[in-house]
């Protein structure tokens, strides 16, 4: 079997010096964010191992995520934590 190929996206140094307000850089960063998101859930999710899982931004998602850890019998609950939405997966 081969070994995985993992990419990671860097978000956080994103310069978006020509967008005057936060609306806009946020507009901006959406794509990266969710690219992060899935790149963050699949390392997670490849490794099956319990324990916490996330940020994600929003709680659909987190839920999306939960259902496919309990589709796999593991227990999962998502929770908001201030930065995010986290799942415990038992």
């Amino acid at each position: 079997m081969k070994p995985a190929v993992i990419v990671v996206a860097a978000i956080s140094s994103v310069a978006t010096p020509c967008l005057t307000s936060a609306s806009e850089r946020d507009a901006a960063r959406e794509p990266l964010m969710q690219l992060a998101d899935a790149a963050s859930y699949y390392v997670q999710f490849a490794t099956g191992i319990p324990g916490r899982y996330g940020p994600w931004v929003s709680w659909n998602r987190a839920n999306e995520v939960a259902n496919d850890f309990r589709n796999e019998g593991y227990s999962a609950q998502v929770f908001h934590s201030g930065d995010g939405y986290y799942i415990d997966v038992r």
